[in-house]
């Protein structure tokens, strides 16, 4: 056995220089972890860079490179491997051990965990896959993340700014922010860096991202045993996700990020910023449960006891107000009823569009409808009361009557006017009135009334 004089120690046989067969030990007073040029290290902290491990000599030691800094770094040995350890000694005292190229926790602290892992090679023809790139490279050159082969080869996406992408070229850990770029705003989910070294054929470069997570024994990076990948990894591990008090895990991207195909149960108080609904032709809430849905008009229902629908719109004001007369009447017509059409009733009792040259239709006239009806479906008409927002030329104070094409219009029904003809009936729907919320909109008030026949 060999010792150094700076608190590294080798078992076996090499020299101090050649740690190729010799397991190391040495202590430090912080966490080990690869020098970063945006870190500012105390004195006597740890890191490795460029397969040697080095003290920092100063305390502030920001920006300067071990490998040409004498005067700030001196090295406690080379040739670091797989299976080298550390004595955290100090406040958190703790084992640490290098696996898979990173240096992990030994004991359950929080450890670093490779949960995406891809390797992009430079290759001189052009590329079979998404784990090679044509070289040679020039330095600029935007590179977009390998394919995740441990998630059915998924698009693999970090957030800018996170930190938690790292590349190696060659083994050796590219530098964030110097060596290369990430690609984006901040914050933004991105698919890309930009490499800022020119690659030749032969170079390789491996794309890793990482978690912090709570370790007991050597886990995550190499294939020790006891880390949890994914989420899944840890919900099969302990059917649960913790966090911390006052920080929830956050979902962070654009659109629509999280999809339950399934029951969300919820302890505790939901806090959102915002609900949007999927308009819906029927009902689709399960047998028998209560819950909220929104219709193909845009009105909010509430289904009660399992069996009752309350339209909440309505109640506190929606295209139809709560004085209205409704009726929800069947639409087997062959097509769609568009909403705000004048219908009758059909010698089945079923929906048809008002024809005013026929007597029955003046004689059967409900109303108009509230919303869309699809032909198989019921819908609701509106037979007295008002209809709320309309757009419609029709101007403020007019009458409204049944067009001869089965429509809305202000013309009076006359022979020769507007396509009607003698023989052909009068049906006076309502009034066009002011909105009293909205004075920028219009509402129809409905008192229809069959005027007669031409």
């Amino acid at each position: 056995m060999a010792t150094q004089k700076i608190d590294s120690i080798l078992l076996g046989r090499g020299a101090l220089n050649d740690n190729a067969y010799s397991p190391a030990f040495f202590t430090s007073n912080s966490p080990v972890d690869y020098w970063s040029n945006s870190t500012t290290y105390a004195q006597y902290n740890c890191v490795e860079h460029g397969g040697i491990v080095y003290r920092s000599k100063t305390a502030g030691n920001l920006g300067n490179t071990p490998s040409s800094s004498p005067a700030n770094w001196e090295v406690l040995y080379k040739g670091t491997k797989d299976g080298d350890f550390a004595v955290i000694i100090g406040s958190g005292a703790t084992l640490m051990q290098r696996q898979g190229g990173f240096w992990l926790v030994f004991g359950n602290h929080p450890a670093k965990v490779i949960i995406y892992d891809e390797i992009v090679d430079v290759i001189a023809p052009a590329p079979s896959n998404d784990n090679e790139i044509q070289g040679p490279v020039t330095s600029g050159t935007f590179i977009n993340l390998p394919l995740d082969s441990r998630e059915s080869n998924s698009t693999e996406k970090y957030i800018v700014g996170s930190g938690d992408l790292e590349i190696r070229l060659n083994g050796i850990k590219l530098v964030a922010g110097d060596d290369w770029l990430e690609v984006g705003a901040l914050n933004a989910e991105s698919t890309a860096i930009q490499i800022n070294y020119g690659l030749v054929v032969g170079d390789r470069l491996v794309f890793r991202r990482l978690t912090t997570q709570n370790i007991t024994g050597y886990g995550g990076g190499g294939g020790g045993g006891g880390g949890s990948g994914t989420l899944q990894d840890a919900y099969d591990n302990g059917k649960t996700i913790s966090v911390a008090s006052g920080q929830p895990m956050t979902l962070t991207g654009t659109g629509k990020v999280a999809q339950f195909n399934g029951d969300i149960g919820v302890t505790g108080v939901i806090d959102p910023q915002g609900i949007t609904f999927t308009r819906e032709p029927s009902d689709p809430l399960p047998a028998n449960q209560d819950g909220f849905w929104v219709d193909s008009i845009g009105e909010l229902h509430y289904r009660q006891y399992g069996v009752t629908d309350v339209n909440l719109s309505q109640i506190s004001g929606g295209n139809v107000t709560s004085d209205s007369t409704v009726f929800k009447l069947n639409n087997n017509t062959g097509s769609t009823i568009a909403a705000f059409t004048p219908v009758s009733l059909n010698g089945s009792g079923e929906l048809k569009i008002a024809d005013m040259s026929v007597e029955n239709d003046a004689d059967t006239f409900v109303g108009i409808t509230a919303e869309s009806i699809a032909d198989g479906s019921s819908g609701k008409v509106l037979s007295a009361g008002r209809i709320q927002n309309i757009t419609t030329p029709i101007a403020l104070g007019s009458p409204v009557y049944v067009s001869k094409t089965g429509t809305l219009t202000a013309t009076k029904p006359d022979i020769g006017v507007a396509g009607f003809t003698g023989g052909d009936w009068v049906v006076k729907v309502g009034m066009v009135c002011k909105n009293t919320t909205n004075p920028a909109q219009k509402d129809i008030i409905i008192n229809s009334s069959n005027r007669g026949q031409l």
